[in-house]
């Protein structure tokens, strides 16, 4: 079986709207299929969102480079992911406090070639890592009290947890359950279709049906089911949807 493809997960973090969602749309296009990324233009609203989900790649566009990196680095408790410093025209490259957390400095205007050539090195990086995720083409086998299930990626809807207790609902109509936690199939799925847009609910993108705003958001599903929204991830969530609709 061939080896799974595993995704390099970006944030551009700290950038003007135009610039950012530029950028990303440059490695997304440099990269369509090995690539996810995302945008948050509020440096401390980005630093809150990639403490609790680190992407593989920072690219920190920022006028203030010591402070924002200082921030960066008290914001893990080891050592963040890799950064690419992309400074303002004006800022003085003698300056800078380099961390070992930074891997290239460039200066805006960012030639495409710099970028490639960096997340190439990345990936080839994480392609030696040991393969631990699946594919949406692929079969999950679930472990349940009565033996073993085979599903298929693509027909998992969404998944609900209750404590250890994690149930599967499928394009089918059927439901199943296993002794689980939420965060092994949140690793273990592929992050380009399942998205945890809540504590207890892991969706499949490709089973949304529409986004409600009632009360709180809420995810309608194509089965008809209404899964929860949570505010901590609303906006990530966003920007997921964004990077794969038309908009």
């Amino acid at each position: 079986m061939a080896t799974p493809r595993m995704p390099l997960k970006f944030t551009v973090l700290g950038a003007d709207p135009h610039s950012g969602n530029a950028l990303c749309k440059r490695i997304l296009s440099e990269f369509p299929d090995d690539c996810i990324g995302n945008v948050f233009n509020d440096f401390q609203g980005g630093l809150q969102a990639i403490r609790e989900a680190p992407p593989d790649l920072i690219l920190l566009q920022t006028k203030h480079p010591n402070t924002d990196i200082i921030e960066l680095h008290n914001a893990f408790v080891g050592k963040p992911p890799p950064v690419m410093l992309i400074l303002d025209q004006n800022t003085k490259l003698k300056t800078i406090t380099l961390h070992p957390s930074i891997i290239h400095t460039m200066k805006s205007p960012i030639e495409n070639k710099e970028i490639r050539q960096s997340i190439a090195a990345l990936l080839n990086e994480k392609r030696k890592e040991i393969p631990g995720k699946i594919k949406g083409d692929e079969t999950i086998m679930l472990s349940t009290g009565t033996g073993w299930r085979l599903l298929k990626i693509k027909d998992i809807v969404r998944i609900n947890s209750e404590g250890n207790y994690i149930t599967f609902y499928t394009s089918r109509q059927e439901k199943f359950t296993v002794i689980k936690t939420m965060k092994y199939f949140e690793e273990k799925l592929p992050q380009e279709l399942f998205f945890r847009v809540h504590q207890s609910h892991i969706i499949n993108f490709k089973h949304i049906e529409k986004v409600t705003i009632c009360d709180g958001y809420s995810i309608v599903m194509n089965d008809g089911s209404s899964v929860p929204l949570s505010k901590e991830r609303k906006e990530r969530f966003k920007l997921f949807l964004q990077q794969k609709c038309i908009t």
